[in-house]
């Protein structure tokens, strides 16, 4: 990893790294598990190894097995927090198998984010978030709506008449993604003392806790614009959208000097807490008009 410092333990496993006061994570990995800790201010430490774990289940779409699905895993904080964090900032990639079946093994414990992908790198905006101990294995269903969850559907409308012929056609991306603001550092910090609090909330019980909780939805989006988000839990949402020219799935320039648009929609949603005594299955946004640039 570009800005780290690798070295390797002597016969007792012990190392020296050089001091800086910047914020630093040691973090130690041989075949007997994997360990970090927080280097405070150039004091001895020691870093106690964890057995690895392991995330494996199935890939579905709309209920079915997904045979030879390509899937990556994702260190989610060093995604979140990527301000001093340690973390995994490469994917790990693995094919399901004809049943859709996966597993991804030697994982640290952690919080990792789960994607549908291909086998060059790319990524779909669905996830799912998975809180990892040391020597677990997590089973997952992925693609399988929370069966609690609330249906949230809506309808994207074109203030420019002509422009979208077919809302799946000219789709470019969407996603519904729930926020999870950080806490407020305390008091007045420095910029370095900012970071090492971020560094130290991010690694505690309350921080991977609030990083389980991340998730990112794939709105099903027909032809009309009308949309569909299944197994959605309350909380503080971003709908976001883009559809372009037909043609094309990238904003930019056309052949066609001056014609070169894209329509998007970024909007904050609140899906209420439910009640037992009266639960909501679904919620209607109704009509969402898109902005059109230029």
């Amino acid at each position: 990893e570009e800005g780290s410092t690798i070295l390797h333990t002597d016969s007792e496993g012990r190392v020296a790294f050089p001091w800086t006061r910047a914020p630093h994570t040691m973090v130690a990995v041989s075949p007997a598990g994997f360990g970090q800790q927080r280097i405070r201010d150039g004091a001895r430490t020691t870093v106690q190894l964890h057995p690895f774990g392991a995330i494996e289940g199935v890939a579905l779409r709309d209920g079915k097995p997904i045979p030879h699905q390509f899937l990556h895993l994702l260190d989610s904080s060093a995604h979140a927090f990527p301000e001093g964090v340690a973390g995994f900032t490469h994917n790990a990639v693995t094919e399901a198998d004809a049943q859709g079946r996966f597993r991804f093994e030697n994982l640290p414990p952690g919080v990792f984010s789960l994607h549908y992908g291909s086998k060059d790198g790319g990524q779909s905006i669905e996830q799912d978030t998975i809180g990892l101990e040391p020597g677990q294995t997590v089973r997952v269903r992925l693609g399988e709506p929370a069966p609690d969850g609330t249906t949230v559907t809506g309808r994207f409308t074109a203030s420019v008449e002509g422009r979208v012929e077919n809302w799946a056609a000219q789709l470019s991306s969407a996603s519904f993604s729930r926020q999870l603001p950080l806490p407020q550092s305390p008091g007045v910090l420095s910029e370095e003392d900012r970071v090492r609090w971020i560094l130290d909330w991010s690694q505690s019980p309350a921080g991977r806790a609030l990083l389980v909780q991340r998730r990112n939805h794939r709105p099903v989006v027909d032809s009309t614009g009308r949309f569909t988000i299944r197994g959605v839990s309350p909380g503080t949402y971003t709908l976001w959208m883009r559809v372009v020219p037909t043609g094309t799935r990238e904003a930019g320039p056309l052949s066609t000097p001056g014609t070169a648009w894209t329509g998007t929609v970024r909007m904050p949603i609140t899906i209420p807490d439910q009640n037992p005594s009266s639960p909501v299955a679904s919620v209607d946004l109704g009509e969402i008009p898109v902005t059109f640039h230029p």
